[in-house]
């Protein structure tokens, strides 16, 4: 008699059941919002911004999009709930942070904007 892996293999009996996760099938992965944006679909479709917070999960495809010399760019691309608005999000290697490609814009905090414009004037008097 073979051995058990070699059996379940032969007979097809453990087909997707262990090791094989969402990544290795259909290259999906969890994706956490960097920071709070706001989703262009949802300002077009109903008028009013949908702000998405910092820390909301995505299930994203990754996909290589290029390089930065020899460090790999991926793009995340995930669909909004409410209004099913394809958005992109990239890595950027050379700033460390990540680039908004489409669907979103950055969600502007006033009150921390205004402050900062203070300081600069103030700076520069």
């Amino acid at each position: 008699r073979t051995n058990k892996r070699q059996y379940f293999k032969e007979t097809g009996q453990w087909h997707y059941a262990h090791g094989i996760n969402k990544y290795q099938r259909r290259k999906v992965i969890r994706f956490e919002m960097p920071f709070n944006v706001i989703c262009l679909g949802c300002e077009e479709k109903f008028g009013i911004p949908r702000k998405i917070a910092k820390g909301v999960r995505f299930d994203a495809k990754k996909r290589f999009y290029g390089q930065y010399f020899r460090t790999k760019i991926y793009e995340f691309i995930m669909v909004c709930s409410a209004c099913k608005q394809q958005l992109r999000v990239r890595t950027n290697p050379r700033d460390c942070t990540y680039d908004l490609a489409a669907g979103l814009r950055m969600a502007v905090n006033k009150q921390k904007d205004m402050d900062l414009r203070e300081m600069e004037q103030d700076r520069q008097k």
